[in-house]
């Protein structure tokens, strides 16, 4: 048979083998909560990306639809100036109130 490097040293009592089940016990759970808290930070700025991102789209759709009233208010006013001064009672007085 092969040589092997290993050395396990177990106590009557098992006390040694206990203690060393214990440390890799702690060590593995707090590997596990640091991977679970990465996780809550990631999905944390995975939502604020999200929502920044829909907010973005909102006020985009807002500044695009109150550019289009804009317009259309523009073209009402002048469509009714050249109506007023067409029949002749267009006046600056009027334009200024």
């Amino acid at each position: 048979m092969g040589k092997c490097d290993t050395t396990i040293g177990i106590c009557a009592d098992g006390t040694r083998a206990r203690s060393e089940l214990d440390r890799t016990k702690k060590s593995t759970q707090q590997f596990s909560s640091g991977v679970g808290k990465s996780l809550k930070k990631i999905a944390l700025m995975a939502g604020a990306a999200g929502g920044a991102y829909i907010a973005m789209r909102k006020l985009g759709q807002f500044l695009k639809s109150s550019l289009a009233d804009y317009q259309a208010q523009e073209l009402a006013v002048t469509k009714l100036v050249a109506t007023l001064t067409a029949t002749g009672r267009y006046s600056t007085e009027a334009e200024e109130s």
